[in-house]
């Protein structure tokens, strides 16, 4: 499943075969296009149906798609520091927030003289799904970066949400780090 770019316009070829369901076929995979406000009531939905579960399962969902995300991107760009620029821009254009990343930290993050790093999202779309509650929520967006960087790092990387705008931050920060 895709989001939708807040623009009216999309660039990627869809094809409606429901009814108000965008859906497409990428690399032989059928893909269901929806935007950011049917995602967030999705998510809702899951953390509602499900609390205790929920964090996990959005961490997992996030992980797998980042770590396409980055394997894309790195067919594209073979400098991880390059190709995860190009995955800000990608990410901002499909919904997800405004994802804001010091190139000079990623630099030293990829070349081991740092052990973290991290991404502010501002606008991140999980602010939509505001359970009320005081505990970071993007575990989507976490999972989202631990999976891309894993995957241009090479190596297994953990990551956790310092600030999320649905416990009333101003932006949401995703720190990640080595083992």
């Amino acid at each position: 499943m895709v989001l939708l770019p807040r623009s009216s316009e999309n660039p990627r070829p869809f094809t409606h075969t429901v009814p108000g369901v965008l859906t497409s076929v990428r690399d032989g995979r059928r893909v269901v296009a929806v935007d950011i406000e049917t995602w967030s009531a999705v998510c809702k939905r899951i953390y509602s149906c499900d609390p205790s579960s929920a964090p996990v399962m959005m961490d997992e969902i996030g992980r797998q798609l980042g770590a396409e995300m980055a394997a894309r991107q790195k067919k594209q760009t073979p400098f991880a520091e390059d190709a995860m620029a190009g995955m800000g821009p990608s990410l901002s254009e499909m919904g997800w927030g405004e994802f804001v990343i010091d190139h000079d930290v990623m630099k030293a993050f990829r070349l081991g003289r740092s052990d973290m790093i991290s991404i502010k999202i501002k606008m991140c779309a999980f602010y939509r799904v505001n359970l009320g509650g005081q505990s970071p929520l993007c575990h989507f967006v976490v999972g989202l970066m631990k999976g891309a960087l894993s995957e241009l790092q090479g190596e297994r990387l953990r990551a956790w949400e310092e600030l999320c705008t649905s416990k009333g931050d101003d932006f949401c920060e995703v720190v990640v780090a080595r083992r």
